[in-house]
Formats: structure tokens, sequence, C-alpha cells
């Protein structure tokens, strides 16, 4: 899929005279390149996707664009004050206030969009098919790859 989509990049890129290098390499390396103390080391595009591992938004919005003085997740490098104020005030919130906490949430999405943080480009879609034997399944979208067995059962029973 990165191949794919690293290669329409290449061509539309082509078109307004810019070469883009595509490189494919392992995961470790891309992360160290990624995470490069050295900002000329680092690659430009870097094609990364995410699914929250927590049930709230801060797992994405802190760990993806937060400022950090040592890169973690952070890889598109983003840092604004005014952003990070955002998401540190919507996790206070998220205790006192849902509502409050999710317009602060919203407010910090709005401002990583206009700031061009980085390029939104799909989401994942996944396919289930399962058996009409197969009773108790139940699908979350934040563990795609998790079937939780245990709570499934044979309702041809």
């Amino acid at each position: 899929m990165e191949r794919r989509a690293a290669e329409l990049y290449q061509v539309e890129l082509a078109s307004l005279g810019i070469d883009l290098e595509i490189r494919a390499m392992p995961w470790e390396q891309q992360w160290d390149l990624a995470r490069s103390p050295d900002p000329q080391q680092r690659q430009d595009i870097l094609l990364f996707y995410w699914w929250p591992d927590l049930v709230h938004p801060q797992s994405w919005l802190d760990a993806l664009f937060k400022s950090q003085d040592e890169i973690l997740f952070n890889l598109s490098y983003y840092s604004n004050p005014e952003y990070d104020a955002l998401v540190e005030r919507g996790v206070a919130e998220a205790g006192l206030d849902r509502e409050q906490a999710a317009a602060t949430f919203i407010e910090a999405q709005r401002l990583l969009l206009e700031d061009a943080a980085a390029l939104f480009i799909f989401d994942q879609k996944y396919v289930r098919v399962t058996s009409n034997r197969l009773g108790g399944y139940a699908d979350n979208p934040a563990y795609p790859h998790v079937v939780r067995w245990y709570e499934t059962y044979n309702a041809a029973r």
C-alpha cells in the first residue's frame, strides 16, 4: 500500500517539476532515519499510519503532533505552542467536562489542518467475513487485528 501511494505522489509531483525519490526500507531503518538528531539526515516525507491505543483523542493528538524535545512519534516535527496548549487543556477538561474537552480537541485538530502538519490521505477500512455460526463476535476498530475469541461461541448449537 505504501509503495502505491508513494508512486502516486511521485507522478503528481513530477508534473510540478519536483523529483520524489522513493526508498523502500525496513521499519527499523525508517524509524532511525526519522528520529535522527540531525534534521538534514531525516527524510522529507514519511508514510505513517496510526490507530488509537486507547479511546481518547490524546493518544493521537499528543503522541503524533505535540512538540517533543526528543522525537518519539512526532515524525512530522510539528511544533506549535498554541496547539500544545489546546491538547493539554483538552486532557485536563476531559475529566471534568467531556463536551468542552471535545470542543477543545476539535479546535486543536482544526489548527493541525490549518498548519498542514500532515497529509491525512485515507482512513483504513477493514472487511470482516464471519460465519453466521459465530456468535459473540464484536469488531473493535481500535484493534483491527485482535479477535477476542474468549467472547465468541458456536451459535449453531
